[in-house]
């Protein structure tokens, strides 16, 4: 029995995500890494099906059917060699992860290559695992592709759980922030941060 498996190509928004890189230079990147996924794929004689998830409405086509056009120019491999499944109701990540597994499980996927920027990536697997990896079945795996998209052009790093762990203590106990205001008091201290740099 062959694996069935599903390539997914994360969005990404057509005005740059206010400040980001111009959005065919990510494109690119993000299909690449999803032609090179498939390629391993066929080498494992999988039974693939790829989706373009995003949604929005940039001159009446969405961030998905953009990608689509995009990739009918540029990656032709892809969309004509293998069916493309469109994702196009998702607004933000949280979003993308719970579509793509709706697809996922309706077309009785074994594995999901989720593929998105480097930047990303940890973005996809922490919505993954707080709101689907509890479910049985489907192998997901989270794949980067070789860039960033980030304003800033630096590279990120991510950090282990364990040097992350008193981050979380400190927010958690020492400062008494409750989960839901993690990321707004992040943004906070980064500021103040920045003062010292």
């Amino acid at each position: 029995m062959s694996l069935n498996a599903l390539v997914a190509v994360h969005g990404y928004s057509p005005d740059g995500m206010g400040g980001g890189k111009d959005p065919e230079i990510v494109w690119r990147d993000r299909l690449w890494k999803a032609v090179e996924t498939v390629d391993k794929l066929e080498e494992l004689d999988a039974d693939i099906k790829v989706a373009i998830s995003g949604a929005g409405d940039y001159h009446g086509k969405t961030e998905a059917e953009m990608i689509r056009d995009f990739a009918e120019e540029e990656f032709q491999e892809l969309v004509n060699g293998y069916d493309v499944l469109m994702e196009d109701k998702s607004k933000n990540t949280e979003e993308n992860v719970v579509k793509l597994h709706e697809i996922a499980v309706r077309h009785e996927v074994d594995a999901l290559f989720v593929v998105s920027s480097k930047d990303h990536i940890p973005r996809v697997v922490r919505d993954w695992e707080e709101d689907l990896l509890t479910e049985e079945g489907i192998l997901v795996a989270a794949i980067g592709s070789d860039k960033t998209y980030a304003a800033s052009k630096k590279e990120p790093f991510i950090l282990e759980a364990a040097m992350y762990e008193p981050f979380v203590e400190a927010f958690n106990e020492a400062w008494k922030v409750k989960p839901e205001n993690y990321s707004e008091a992040a943004q906070e201290v980064r500021e103040v941060l920045r003062k010292y740099q």
